[in-house]
């Protein structure tokens, strides 16, 4: 029998400063936790979540909601280390990740198809390359990049194609209009496909919410406490979202910091934290201002810096860690002088006399990957190896999004943007020309892809060959349809990789590129 070890209140609140042992304790009604880089945020949450289970409050009655799928699952493990058995339980996300469990438990109620995929950023901007086709716009001019932009801006503020019309007639601006054709046609494209993509994740369960109000009661019953990290990166949606699910209770608190609200031009929205005090009127407001990473030059240089913000909570960061170093900066004229700068000061610490520093000790932050190849350049002049660390995301590597692909369309055979992505993956023969010959007759005749392949002999100007050829795909799709209800996901993809060839033919190619790729 598994032995379950029970916290023990006293001593788990015994490793908190005052600061964060209130933040703690205060678990009736709305608070405001303003904390500063460094300052045990996230220590605050999870001892907060493991104080109320401990308290006796039901798992499945606090929601926890961060940003990143890494925090999230870090949190949760931290909770389930603190309270074994029961932190498990509780509802610990990112805000898309809640909504795409919401909308796959009401689908019914949605009427939503129940195996509906979601389109991640590249999919979304294959879907809107169709749409800027299909309306003839002129693609070198009107770019997917920026389509995707204005719809999940849109999203973002809770503003769907209807509505986005009915604003860019208002505004008589007409690359506006075009938006809005564009954002239609791409809504209704996701709609057939039975998809939606990370805006949606929200928007439709803020609209769900809004629209029904059993489902609104029911979450708001479900959940009697809300704990939200990062507050100050939300954006409206997710604002909405929060004011809806803790309408009742009222028991929700934020956890945040004006001072490293950056992502506004991504629709965040610094005012959610600063007006927070206006939505809930008796918020508790606590301020964590101990750092415990920093040495104190560090923290003297940043507030020397945020202390100028015209938007902020006023705070101070101290430490009681000993002093460093002191901060240096230097302000160069362009890539090339900062390059040349950054690659002389690594030398200079290299080799300082009797220097206990290795390469390895040092790394270089950038603001995005463009600015690598300038840094590279100078590295390799002075022969410093490097590694640079965040390539190719793992779920956007070729062969991870083709197995995905397969995957998807076996749930769902209306998702013509998988089908389209694995139709001729492996290699089968089924080229540009003959696909677009099968999606000519498929739009004629109001079909989906999938059904137009099931009728592959009355497509015509197809060669038997390739009649055949399409044939064998349909009838190898149709068998992984049939399996996948007597397979689990992980059974099913090796089923998938060794039936269609995929690893056979990386196999072939025998290169290390190829034999990463099938690792």
């Amino acid at each position: 029998m598994k032995k379950i070890v029970k916290a023990q209140p006293n001593l788990l609140l015994k490793n908190l400063n005052s600061e964060q042992l209130k933040a703690v304790k205060h678990t009736e009604g709305a608070l405001l936790v303003l904390a500063g880089a460094g300052t045990g945020k996230t220590r605050v949450i999870t001892y907060r979540i493991a104080h109320l289970l401990e308290k006796g409050v039901a798992p499945e009655n606090i929601l926890a909601v961060t940003f990143t799928t890494k925090a999230a699952e870090e949190m949760r493990i931290r909770v389930e280390n603190l309270v074994p058995g029961k932190g498990k339980l509780v509802w610990i996300s990112t805000f898309h990740s809640f909504g795409a469990r919401f909308l796959r438990m009401e689908t019914k109620k949605l009427g939503l198809y129940p195996y509906f995929v979601i389109y991640d950023e590249i999919d979304q901007k294959d879907l809107l390359k169709e749409c800027i086709r299909e309306l003839n716009l002129e693609e070198k001019k009107y770019r997917p990049g920026l389509f995707a932009e204005i719809i999940n801006r849109a999203k973002d503020d809770l503003i769907d194609y209807e509505s986005y019309a009915i604003l860019s007639v208002a505004t008589n601006d007409s690359f506006r209009q075009i938006a809005a054709l564009v954002y239609q046609k791409y809504q209704k494209k996701l709609l057939l496909a039975n998809a939606l993509d990370f805006g949606d994740l929200i928007m439709r369960t803020v609209f769900a919410l809004r629209d029904i109000p059993a489902l609104r009661e029911k979450y708001q019953e479900q959940f009697h406490y809300l704990l939200i990290d990062e507050y100050q990166d939300t954006n409206r949606g997710q604002y909405v979202l929060t004011k809806y699910l803790a309408g009742k209770y009222k028991n929700i608190c934020v956890v945040g910091d004006d001072d490293q609200a950056i992502y506004s031009w991504r629709g965040a929205n610094i005012r959610n934290l600063l007006e927070f005090e206006k939505d809930y009127p008796d918020t508790k407001v606590i301020k964590l201002e101990r750092n415990y990473r920093s040495t104190p030059e560090i923290l003297d240089s940043a507030w020397r810096v945020v202390k100028n913000n015209r938007y902020r909570k006023e705070k101070k960061l101290w430490t009681k860690r000993i002093h460093g170093r002191p901060v240096i900066y230097e302000e160069l004229s362009d890539e090339i002088e900062e390059a040349k700068y950054v690659v002389s000061e690594i030398l200079s610490l290299r080799n300082m006399p009797k220097s206990t520093y290795s390469f390895t000790d040092m790394a270089i932050f950038y603001r995005m990957n463009a600015q690598s190849r300038v840094f590279e350049d100078y590295l390799r002049k002075e022969k410093i190896p490097y590694k640079i660390v965040g390539t190719v995301r793992f779920y956007e590597r070729t062969e991870i999004k083709d197995t995905l692909a397969y995957l998807k369309l076996i749930y769902n055979p209306s998702d013509t943007l998988s089908l389209k992505r694995i139709i001729n993956s492996p290699h089968r023969g089924i080229g540009k020309t003959t696909l677009a010959k099968i999606e000519k007759y498929a739009l004629e005749n109001n079909l989906s892809l999938f059904e137009t392949l099931e009728r592959i002999e009355k497509v015509p100007s197809l060669s038997p060959k390739t009649v055949s050829t399409v044939k064998e795909f349909i009838s190898l799709i149709e068998d992984f349809i049939k399996d996948k209800d007597k397979l689990s996901v992980q059974e099913l993809t090796k089923l998938i990789l060794d039936k269609t060839g995929y690893i056979r033919e990386l196999e072939l190619e025998d290169t290390i590129m190829e034999r990463i790729r099938i690792e």
